[in-house]
């Protein structure tokens, strides 16, 4: 593969309880810089470029609010390694 841009597989958020519709708001929390594709869906997935033998790890985190503005966080980590 080589260097080059690398994307993940999708993260969904499932919110288990509130009134719908509901909003998402994805952010990177901590950890190496990322791009998220689409930071308000309810799935997004995140790229960034990597050298040869580089590692890069990325916590995210889920802003999801509900219809009666009632809101709720969720988390994830992603680690991508570069090995070719």
């Amino acid at each position: 593969l080589g260097a080059g841009v690398i994307t993940s597989d999708a993260f969904t958020a499932v919110p288990a309880n509130g009134t719908g519709p509901f909003t998402y708001l994805w952010s990177v929390v901590s950890g190496d810089a990322v791009t998220i594709t689409t930071p308000t869906a309810v799935s997004t997935t995140v790229s960034t470029s990597l050298a040869v033998g580089q590692e890069k790890i990325t916590q995210l985190q889920c802003l999801i609010t509900d219809s009666l503005a009632a809101t709720a966080i969720g988390n994830a980590a992603n680690t991508f390694v570069e090995i070719s």
